[in-house]
This record gives structure tokens, C-alpha cells and sequence, in this order.
């Protein structure tokens, strides 16, 4: 899944489109992959802090499956 990332980047870098789409893309992509580095579990939100219990569930789930 890491894969679609890259690939989304290199389409980027070829066609030289702007940070403002660029950064949407890879959002999108985010949705997609499953945490297989630490980067992309930092950008999913491994460090913040759960403000709800639900929230707090959710990534003591995430911690774990990750695990």
C-alpha cells in the first residue's frame, strides 16, 4: 500500500502539480494503506492524544493491530 503513495508521488513530481493538490492526494491515499511503516503510522495519527473515549478505543485498537 506504501506503493500507492509512492506512485502518487511520482505522478506528482512529473506533472508538477501544486502543494494544495499535491497534499490531497496523498490524503486520499492515506485511507488505503494499512501502517506498514512508522511515517505512515505518524501521519494516520499514532500521536495524538484521544480527546473522547470512543477516540481513545479507537487508537488503543489501532495500537494494538499495529502491533
Amino acid at each position: 500500500m506504501a506503493q500507492i503513495i509512492l506512485a502518487v508521488l511520482q505522478i506528482v513530481q512529473k506533472q508538477q502539480l501544486n502543494v494544495r493538490v499535491m497534499i490531497k492526494l496523498i490524503l486520499e491515499g492515506l485511507k488505503y494503506v494499512n501502517g506498514e511503516t512508522e511515517a505512515i503510522r505518524i501521519a494516520k495519527g499514532k500521536h495524538k492524544l484521544p480527546t473522547t473515549l470512543k477516540e481513545g478505543y479507537k487508537a488503543l485498537k489501532q495500537e494494538i493491530q499495529w502491533r
